[in-house]
């Protein structure tokens, strides 16, 4: 069976750890207190259940931002989401090589150093590759990249111990060079690019060294032991083995003038070490567990005792394999089982004091901006700028404290009240009256000292002690603060507010609906959090104050302020909201936005304190820090040093798919098949702080340019695309929303079926051009062909009309008049009614002639003259001449028109030139004759008084109906009369008629379908023409 380099490097650190670690733990130093502990880092461990592979025995990061894991089972990637394996070329036992060890080069390439005989791989074009060792030894344990590009590589063997790779060829090196005699146990290369090698033997370690240009190695007389190398961020080279952490060799290549040094962790053999991007040394060890140095570089440091994990911790019973600390400031470590990251917290615990679930923590802010905190019965003073100081401990663990308003804080248990203003102490006289344990105390502005438990409340005043309060419904008593005319404000159940002044007690009138969580007296006015948000007292306890409502503010397990924020403590964290944006939403439908916020993810445990434990859990100092009470302890959120992530996140867009199948890739562009309908994407952000956090938006370039919010979804899926070039473009932004400033983009085609290409697109255009063509002629011809029949019935119906009145009424008259003439003929000459007859008789024969012209105007009629003459006539009949300039013009081709056509024209002249002379008072008449191809139009305008729009509407409710009618006469007939005037510029009429209307064909004839060959066409045709 194949064994890995890990196996190796385990027996040589058990071999050195039965040697030499028994005589190096004698070497001791003094315990400190260090400066940066595990509790101000998230911690976050990575499991075979979050798709981690095999242990990891190699971490690096690449320029693009990927970090790499070189595990026994092969290279693998991860994107902050998922771990991909890296395909291998099919070659022998490249196949199922182990990955040892893997270094990042300059130029950005990756280089690794493989078990079973492997040699040494470069990942080239996303695939790994071997570069050409052609005898390589069973294990490459150490990669280095020299000054001049070369890659040396170190094997784990006695012989065959040292390559390098130069020029594209490989050469052994250990026996040229006359590199001393031992096991490589580490190699590093300086920023001088002196290449430095520690060396393993039975008898201890050695430290040989390679100038830059030198023909062979040299031994330096530094003591070390088993153990490995690293680079300080000045260039500065450490050695951590049996004998401790220490710098060897500063930036310039010599023995540091003042030694920095650290004593060896116990039970920590071969520890591997790095440096953060904050100046700290972290440890691992294949004898398990972990250290960690806090601010190594510094020379006042030195000596103290590095920080390790107890064995009580998980990770500090395992054996720990790498330590690599990203772009990012997230440390990363591989254990036998699980991966590690350490992400620098915001909220960190208070260490030095004591504190236990099932016992309440307190918290007061004294008068001075002083903040006391209880726990364990210790009283602690926390100055501005200052680590807690204990102040007396040793009392009831149950006892409550509250501000006093003289300085200091007040102390209250079950049978006595002290007063703690800094060192000093001060008891008062009489004891407390049996009662249940106060859970509360609040001092008021009357000088009554309060203490309160669930279900009743004694104060304190001129000496002793009272039980109860005249009108107070002593109640589940859920919190108390002092408002700003000194009166207390007590909670009771769910939402009710009791103010006791100083003789008597009122209900507090809130206007909202809640439970309450908690309340204070603030500069802002005494505050109430409640269940759907934050209420403001008015300037009287009696008015109903302002609100504000939003879940951000919503069951806050406590709040606080200060000068500038409002901090509230709640079921996601703490969150700051800045009192110039807070104050500007009151009473209002805007909603306040925290400006920054601290959970889970910046180091704030989930857990609050027991619900139990009422009184205030959160205080903001005058110093900007903020202390936070929880069930894990206090915890510290210094604001004036939060750790923000400012780096972009690099992005990258992993795979795309159509319908379920990757894109094929052709010189930068992804093709999806023909008929693809649902293209999907995955994309990542590179960023491993808060990877849960991370934010994308996204849009599709050729389908719709918009940006979309995607929050933390990594994926997204477009459906029903079309055929065509598309442009996906995504950003992202980190944890502290820092937002990339451009996008990721990649380009992908999808490929047109045979119904879908441009030819197949052309010819069913121009198909549906050609059925829009003949729809429209076949709808034209329709409603051409219904005006004509429409203009033929009515022709016929005129004429009918015509006739009967001719044979019937006009003949009936003509009959009677010649009866009456024959009578009159026989009267006497001198007959006194002769004369009158005959006058009567001579108008009837007027009437007869007026009613044969009505006859003769019913009858269709078209002149032999053309229209032009015909409206002359007219002009001179209706018009005087020596009252009107006429002017008829003719343009255009003249045709024959339709007789009703013709002749609802001419009644439209009569009509209005007959308008002209009674109403307009004009003196310029212009007549225009339109034959256009499409079209035929007569225009009439006059330069008169004209008249409004209005007008035509009154005329018609007066009873006058000539426009009207020739409004009427024209759009039966199929054409449009049109009116334009305004008052004093006259009136401009205009009709108008298509051509398939107006127009006669050639041989005088309506033209027809004749049909032939389209038989159901043209009977569909009459059918739609006739219905």
């Amino acid at each position: 069976m194949q064994k890995s380099g890990l196996e190796t490097l385990r027996r040589m650190a058990r071999l050195f750890l039965a040697i030499i670690l028994p005589v190096a733990l004698t070497h001791t130093a003094s315990a400190a207190q260090r400066d940066l502990g595990f509790g101000h880092f998230v911690h976050t461990e990575l499991e075979a259940k979050n798709g981690l592979p095999a242990q990891a025995n190699s971490i690096v990061q690449t320029p693009d931002g990927y970090l790499w894991f070189g595990t026994p089972d092969g290279l693998f990637r991860y994107n902050g989401q998922t771990f991909e394996r890296i395909p291998v070329l099919r070659h022998g036992a490249f196949t199922d090589a182990a990955i040892i060890e893997a270094i990042v080069t300059r130029r950005g390439e990756m280089w690794l150093g493989a078990g079973q005989n492997a040699g040494v791989l470069v990942l080239r074009n996303g695939r790994l590759q071997q570069t050409g060792m052609t005898t390589p030894p069973p294990q490459i344990t150490h990669l280095v990249e020299g000054k001049d590009g070369s890659i040396w590589a170190a094997s784990s063997g006695r012989k065959d111990r040292l390559f390098r790779h130069m020029a594209g060829k490989w050469q052994r090196m250990d026996l040229p060079l006359a590199l001393p005699a031992g096991a490589i146990a580490d190699m590093e290369v300086d920023r001088r690019g002196t290449i430095w090698i520690l060396l393993a033997s039975a008898s201890g370690g050695q430290l040989a060294f390679l100038r830059q240009g030198s023909a062979r190695f040299e031994t330096a007389a530094d003591r070390v032991g088993l153990g490995r190398m690293t680079l300080d961020p000045n260039g500065g080279l450490w050695v951590s083995d049996n004998f401790g952490t220490r710098m060897v060799r500063d930036s310039s290549g010599a023995r540091p003038l003042a030694q920095i040094a650290y004593p060896p962790v116990a039970n920590i053999g071969f520890p591997k070490i790095k440096f953060d991007s904050r100046g700290n040394i972290w440890g691992s060890s294949l004898s398990g567990g972990i250290f960690l140095i806090s601010g190594a570089g510094k020379a006042e440091n030195s000596g103290k005792k590095p920080l390790a994990l107890s064995y009580d911790d998980r990770i500090g019973t395992l054996p720990t394999l790498d330590v690599f600390p990203d772009r990012e400031g997230n440390v990363w470590i591989s254990s036998s089982e699980s991966l590690h990251r350490f992400h620098p917290a915001n909220a960190v615990p208070v260490s030095s004091i004591q504190s236990h679930p099932r016992s309440p923590q307190r918290l007061a802010v004294a008068t001075d901006g002083s903040i006391y905190l209880f726990s364990l019965g210790s009283l602690y003073r926390i100055e501005p700028n200052a680590e807690p100081a204990l102040v007396v401990s040793n009392l009831d663990a149950n006892a409550v404290i509250c501000t006093a308003r003289s300085g200091g804080v007040w102390y209250i248990d079950r049978r006595k009240a002290m007063l703690f203003d800094g060192g000093q102490r001060h008891a008062l006289p009489a004891a407390l009256p049996a009662s249940e344990p106060p859970v509360l105390c609040e001092e008021d502005g009357f000088g009554r000292l309060w203490s309160l438990s669930r279900n009743a409340v004694s104060w304190f005043r001129e000496g002793s002690w009272h039980y109860g309060f005249p009108g107070f419904d002593e109640a589940d008593i859920w919190d108390v603060a002092t408002e700003a005319s000194g009166a207390l404000i007590v909670s009771l159940g769910t939402n009710r507010l009791i103010r006791i002044d100083e003789t008597v007690a009122t209900p507090v009138r809130t206007g909202w609906d809640g439970s309450i969580s908690s309340m204070h007296n603030t500069p802002l006015g005494l505050l109430v959090s409640h269940s759907n948000g934050l209420w403001r007292s008015g300037t009287s306890g009696q008015r109903s104050g302002a609100s504000i409502t939003t879940r951000a503010l919503a069951k806050a397990r406590d709040f606080d302020v200060d000068h500038k924020y409002l901090w509230v403590f709640g079921l996601s964290g703490v969150k700051q909201f800045p009192l110039a944006r807070l104050n500007q939403t009151w009473d209002t439908e805007r909603r306040p936005t925290a400006s920054m916020t601290f959970d889970w993810a910046e180091g704030l445990p989930v857990g609050k304190q027991d619900i139990g434990f009422r009184g205030r859990q959160i205080a903001a100092g005058s110093d900007g820090r903020i202390w936070v009470l929880t069930r894990s302890g206090p915890y510290l959120i210094d604001t004036r040093n939060v750790i923000r992530n400012t780096i972009p996140p690099p992005l990258a867009i992993e795979a795309v798919w159509g319908d379920g199948h990757p894109a094929s890739e052709k010189e930068g562009r992804q093709y999806l098949s023909s008929g693809t309908r649902s293209v999907r994407i995955s994309y990542g952000a590179l960023s491993y702080s808060m990877p849960e956090r991370v934010r994308f938006k996204y849009r599709l370039i050729g389908a719709n340019d918009e940006w979309t919010y995607a929050g933390n979804r990594h994926e997204v899926t477009f459906d029903n695309l079309g055929p065509g070039d598309y442009r996906f473009e995504v950003m992202g932004a980190n944890e502290d929303g820092v937002w990339n400033t451009e996008p990721a983009s990649i380009e992908f085609t999808i490929a047109p079926t045979f119904l879908q290409s441009p030819i197949v697109k052309f010819v069913a255009a121009l198909l549906l051009l050609t059925a829009i063509a003949l729809a429209y002629h076949w709808r034209t011809y329709i409603l051409t062909t219904r005006v004509r029949n429409a203009m033929s019935v009515r022709s016929a119906e005129r004429e009918r009309i015509a006739r009967e009145l001719h044979d019937t009424l006009l003949q009936s008259v003509q009959g009677l008049i010649l009866r009456f003439q024959l009578l009159v003929d026989h009267l006497p000459k001198e007959h006194p009614s002769r004369a009158e007859l005959a006058t009567t008789l001579d108008q009837a024969d007027e009437v007869l002639s007026e009613g044969r012209k009505r006859v003769l105007d019913l009858r269709s009629r078209q002149p032999r003259t053309s229209l032009e003459e015909v409206i002359e006539a007219v002009v001179e009949r209706q018009l005087p001449t020596d009252r009107f300039q006429t002017h008829i013009r003719t343009s255009g081709v003249i045709r024959p028109i339709e007789t009703p056509v013709f002749n609802s024209l001419i009644d439209v002249a009569n009509e209005c030139l007959f308008n002209i002379l009674r109403h307009a008072k004009a003196d310029r008449v212009q007549i225009d004759l339109r034959y256009g191809p499409s079209y035929l139009e007569m225009e009439i305008a006059d330069n008169g008084v004209g008249f409004s729009p209005k007008a035509i509407a009154d005329a018609a409710a007066a009873g006058h109906f000539g426009i009207l009618g020739m409004r009427e006469r024209i759009e039966a007939l199929g054409g449009t009369l049109q009116i334009n005037s305004e008052p004093a510029k006259g009136v401009r009429i205009t009709v108008r008629f298509s051509s398939t209307v107006a127009y006669l064909s050639k041989n005088g004839q309506t033209p027809k379908k004749t049909g032939r060959g389209w038989p159901w066409f043209t009977r569909k045709v009459r059918e739609q023409a006739d219905p």
